[in-house]
């Protein structure tokens, strides 16, 4: 039996979105660059960037879009 590498191929651009955090307390909340968001599947996504949640209200939250990278292990650590 013989393996042929030939049709991998590795992706340059890992995945990327756009999330919404959405912030109902009086406080502001600085989250530093790489800071990691996991999603309920385990996949891990990655901020690259510094993120700067404004304060908001219980009756108003402050909404802010940001990017994020997917990371290339999952919450356990295995490759994906």
């Amino acid at each position: 039996m013989s393996i042929s590498t030939d049709n991998i191929h590795h992706i340059s651009n890992p995945s990327e979105g756009t999330v919404k955090i959405y912030n109902r307390t009086p406080n502001k909340f600085d989250l530093l660059a790489n800071t990691k968001f996991i999603a309920s599947d385990g996949t891990i996504f990655v901020s690259k960037e510094p993120i700067s949640i404004p304060a908001g209200a219980p009756d108003k939250a402050s909404e802010l879009k940001v990017k994020l990278t997917a990371s290339e292990y999952d919450e356990a650590g295995n490759l994906i």
